[in-house]
């Protein structure tokens, strides 16, 4: 039982409630995602994949940040104060299972706890429902209408846009305010992100260099930040991420920091590179002199 893992932390929610239908079944939004995400080998991850991406000190990110995923989510916004990183993100307070889905706790409720007691810098520019549409269209009808007004009276700017292309937009605007990001970031699979088609974007994970997409009314932000030149961070399939990176998937206890394959990049000596080139080349040589003589001696 989920309750009897010795990796329970807070930010593992509950199994059922009114949250998000989970698409777990590819993209590892079960519960064994959802504790590795909190690991701090996670958070080590989103440090790697931010340099791997090209951030550096004082660059505008924006993201987009799903309740889904409250430890990477933390993970980012840490990562982005330690790198001197400005995040401009916006966030949502529905989640899938095991995510930030206990009412009264959403993701929005933790960020503006942390914020309060000073240990994050930057409060979100928007929160908004989440789920289809991003406005909870899948969700039960009472509970959606009790988390509107519940974010409407948070503090926080409410999202709330039905028309899908306007709600992008709006973001966009968002985003942009303090200037042109070098990077966006996806945390989750939230429908503003991955777009109203989402199959093929699903399929993209950790760190997507700029690329040409066909834009409609129903593409996501991914997929606008990609076509306009923009690399992307997209952190959705914990089970992939962790096996590209050689790290452990849902560990049976918290893995202590610095032995996971994720702190380490194999690199090669250039001197010993060159020395290699120089063997073969000087091999090839020897053994075109030798065919040459014995051809003079078959001669």
């Amino acid at each position: 039982m989920l309750s009897m893992h010795p990796l329970i932390i807070d930010l593992i929610g509950q199994y059922a409630g009114h949250q998000i239908p989970d698409n777990a079944g590819i993209h590892g939004c079960y519960a064994g995602a959802k504790r590795t995400a909190s690991t701090r080998d996670m958070a080590a991850l989103v440090v790697r994949l931010l340099s791997e991406a090209g951030a550096r000190s004082g660059d505008i990110v924006a993201a987009n940040l799903s309740g889904s995923f409250p430890g990477l989510n933390l993970a980012f916004l840490a990562a982005c104060q330690t790198l001197d990183l400005k995040p401009v993100y916006t966030v949502s307070a529905s989640a899938s299972m095991y995510g930030a889905n206990i009412p009264g706790f959403s993701f929005p409720d933790m960020v503006l706890f942390l914020h309060d007691a000073g240990y994050l810098d930057e409060l979100p520019q928007s929160v908004s429902i989440g789920g289809d549409q991003d406005i909870g269209s899948e969700l039960d009808p009472v509970f959606c209408d009790e988390l509107k007004v519940h974010l409407e009276t948070s503090g926080l700017p409410f999202l709330y846009e039905p028309d899908f292309e306007q709600n992008i937009h709006e973001r966009l605007s968002l985003y942009e305010q303090f200037g042109s990001p070098e990077l966006f970031v996806s945390i989750g699979g939230h429908t503003a992100s991955l777009g109203v088609k989402k199959n093929a974007i699903m399929q993209m994970q950790g760190v997507i260099r700029p690329r040409y997409i066909q834009i409609d009314a129903e593409s996501g932000l991914i997929s606008r930040y990609l076509t306009s030149g923009v690399p992307v961070i997209q952190l959705l399939n914990i089970k992939r991420l962790t096996g590209d990176y050689g790290m452990v998937f849902d560990p049976p206890a918290m893995p202590p920091v610095g032995q996971s394959a994720v702190y380490w990049e194999d690199t090669y000596p250039l001197w010993l590179a060159a020395g290699g080139l120089i063997l073969i080349f000087a091999i090839l040589v020897c053994f075109r002199l030798h065919a040459s003589k014995q051809h003079r001696q078959g001669d």
